[in-house]
């Protein structure tokens, strides 16, 4: 089969094609269906309503065969001008979040890298790359490598965020340009548990108070407290939280307590699976 289409193709009579998605052969039957459906198109009359018609029943029967052999309803398929509009149009119509990041490979052709590059300007994203030369190996070389990759740029990105934890220490004006938020722990309002927990923990008797949490694979978070606000508990609520606030800490101080000692003795219980 693959001997059969070469030989469709005239641009691979005298050269070997590396599948290239910059540049593609075209086979004899995909040029003489482009010619006649061109001389039509002269026939009629570029300009006249009858032409409409028959480009309207060409691309309908075209996308009805695209999507018989890739198993798609045929709804589904979109003719774009190029590669390149196929692959920047459906980024510009994903719903992109400030701080989301775009991950591409260092081969990519240079109208995506253009395209991905001013998404990150409007809507504020983190582009990253990847080495194609990695993935050549087998399977564990590749994990190995990109896993060497992602503990560098964690520790990348965790030296940036400490060293903006100390600028913002320094001039905490710095962060005036992002919009304050009210956080509890019943509405975290969407920030990650670490984070919340790390914000709960810091020493705000001093305000502004900074934290800094690394995040891992979601990058290092720098906070700033202005406010501390206690809630306004009705006496009655207050008087029924009292004794199960009091077990509660009274329990955490225990199992607290339990872990240090199994620590300092060195202790492992070892439970049979069930």
């Amino acid at each position: 089969m693959g001997e059969q289409l070469r030989a469709l193709m005239p641009a691979l009579a005298n050269k070997t094609y590396f599948n290239y998605g910059g540049q593609g052969p075209l086979p004899d039957p995909s040029l003489q269906a482009i010619l006649s459906c061109w001389q039509s198109i002269q026939e009629l009359g570029p300009f006249t309503t009858a032409v409409w018609p028959l480009v309207n029943a060409t691309s309908t029967h075209l996308r009805e065969r695209l999507g018989h052999w890739l198993g798609v309803a045929p709804a589904r398929l979109a003719f774009t001008e190029n590669v390149t509009s196929g692959c920047v149009l459906p980024l510009w119509g994903l719903p992109w979040q400030q701080g989301e990041a775009l991950l591409l490979s260092d081969c990519e052709h240079p109208g995506v890298v253009a395209a991905c590059q001013e998404l990150a300007r409007r809507h504020g994203l983190e582009v990253g790359q990847f080495r194609v030369s990695d993935l050549r190996g087998s399977p564990e070389h590749t994990e190995r490598v990109l896993l060497e990759r992602l503990e560098q740029a964690l520790a990348k990105a965790r030296e940036a965020g400490q060293a903006r934890l100390t600028a913002v220490k320094a001039q905490a004006s710095e962060m005036d340009k992002w919009p304050a938020v009210t956080v509890s722990r019943p509405q975290a309002m969407g920030l990650p548990r670490e984070l919340m927990d790390a914000i709960m923990r810091t020493d705000a008797r001093t305000l502004p108070a900074f934290t800094g949490v690394d995040l891992g694979v979601n990058g290092y978070a720098v906070v700033r407290i202005d406010a501390v606000k206690t809630p306004d508990i009705p006496a009655p609520i207050k008087a029924q939280w009292g004794p199960q606030l009091a077990q509660a800490v009274s329990a955490a101080e225990s199992q607290l307590y339990y872990e240090q000692l199994k620590k300092r003795l060195e202790v492992q219980l070892k439970v049979p699976k069930p």
